[in-house]
């Protein structure tokens, strides 16, 4: 390669793009694994695949944002802006390596409280990419948040099974 362009010169030709622009990729990679047996490795509990949800962000300022950006106030009474994401990838017990699936962006309609914010950006995942992913028999893995009726009655249709962690403080019956 010559002319490799610098930093800002991609983040100039990327930043008007919409992430989900690059959701095929994700698609195209990961259903291209099945037919060369590349996600056999990764089975397990009656052959399903193991799709961890879970958010993480992947910037934060207190004084550079754009509209995208999801806005908190610090302690201190600062604000802190920042990006954040559901990060569905398949995991397997005894693997490091994992393999990506689309991303979910949690965007600031969505609320401004973390939990709120990725429990919508799961059920946007769902209805974007559930068809796609379901066929290949996955087991999704989350934390507490994605532990309760609406949530899971989302995962009847596309015949996800599931295993989320259940605190006692939030779910007193169980």
């Amino acid at each position: 390669m010559e002319q490799i362009p610098w930093d800002n010169q991609v983040r100039k030709l990327l930043d008007p793009l919409a992430p989900s622009r690059l959701d095929p990729v994700f698609i195209e990679v990961f259903e291209g694994l099945e037919p060369h047996h590349m996600l056999a490795s990764f089975r397990v509990l009656d052959n399903q695949l193991l799709v961890a949800l879970d958010g993480t962000n992947s910037f934060a300022s207190n004084t550079i944002h754009c509209q995208n950006c999801l806005t908190r106030q610090l302690s201190n009474g600062q604000p802190l802006f920042d990006h954040a994401a559901i990060t569905p990838v398949i995991v397997c017990p005894g693997h490091a390596q994992v393999i990506a699936l689309p991303p979910e962006y949690i965007m600031p309609q969505d609320g401004h409280a973390k939990h709120d914010g990725e429990r919508a950006a799961g059920k946007r995942w769902l209805a974007k990419h559930a068809a796609q992913v379901a066929p290949h028999g996955v087991t999704l893995l989350g934390d507490d948040l994605y532990s309760n009726q609406p949530f899971g009655a989302l995962l009847l249709q596309p015949h996800f099974n599931c295993i989320f962690t259940c605190k006692p403080d939030s779910h007193p019956t169980l």
